[in-house]
């Protein structure tokens, strides 16, 4: 049959009863939170009882009603609400070295509470991303709008160029005074290269730009937490 004893926890000394069976066994005090082994009490000697004496019978019996037991040590042992009762532990698993949570495995490698490698020693960066606002979008678009609108402009003004240059050229300080040719061979073609040429130097960042904000990137990327767009 199980019997039961008590022991001290070794840091607090709060003393509680346990059963025979959970000798070297981990338990936990309640009072602290300690874990420690349960050891095989000492026995201890029994001094010798003296022999009882006879003595004269009472006058008059009187029944008295006899007080618990009660012991400083003891107070609600044998009560199962007792928060101080001593708990047998399971085989605990290892924590996280970073933030001490109980991991789920022995053979976890990452911490599910914080995500700290056990293998690399390392936590991952956490980055805190914020949504972008209007005038974000606006910021970012806002340009390739610009060039969009400045490439249409070219393009009209180098069409009506091509147009109008030849009657542009009549009775003007290039035209030959007899009327018979160009001044210096600067004929219309001439006209029409030199202003087609910076136009087409400028467009071409300008297109490159604008189609890589309206086809491939069309999202500006995320912005960090007190980081400016």
């Amino acid at each position: 049959m199980a019997t039961s004893f008590l022991i001290s926890c070794p840091e607090c000394d709060k003393q509680m009863k346990v059963m025979d069976q959970h000798v070297g066994k981990k338990v936990r005090c309640k009072s602290c939170e300690n874990v420690f082994v349960v050891k095989q009490p000492k026995a201890t000697a029994q001094p010798p009882t003296p022999p009882k004496k006879a003595s004269p019978p009472p006058a008059k019996a009187v029944e008295v009603e006899k007080p618990k037991a009660s012991s400083p040590h003891l107070d609600d042992d044998d009560d199962d609400s007792n928060p101080y009762q001593m708990i047998v532990e399971k085989e605990e698993l290892p924590r996280c070295p970073f933030c001490a949570v109980e991991l789920v495995s022995a053979d976890a490698v990452i911490c599910r509470e914080c995500g700290y490698n056990m293998k690399t020693r390392q936590r991952p960066e956490v980055k805190v991303l914020l949504e972008h606002t209007f005038a974000d979008k606006l910021n970012w678009y806002g340009l390739a709008i610009f060039y969009t609108f400045m490439l249409i402009v070219f393009i009209v003004w180098d069409a009506i160029f091509f147009v109008k240059i030849e009657g542009w050229l009549v009775d003007s300080v290039f035209i030959e005074e007899d009327g018979g040719g160009y001044v210096g061979g600067l004929r219309p073609g001439f006209w029409k290269l030199l202003m087609t040429a910076p136009l087409v130097v400028l467009a071409v960042p300008m297109v490159r730009y604008s189609y890589r904000r309206f086809f491939v990137q069309t999202i500006p990327d995320k912005k960090l937490e007190n980081e400016g767009f």
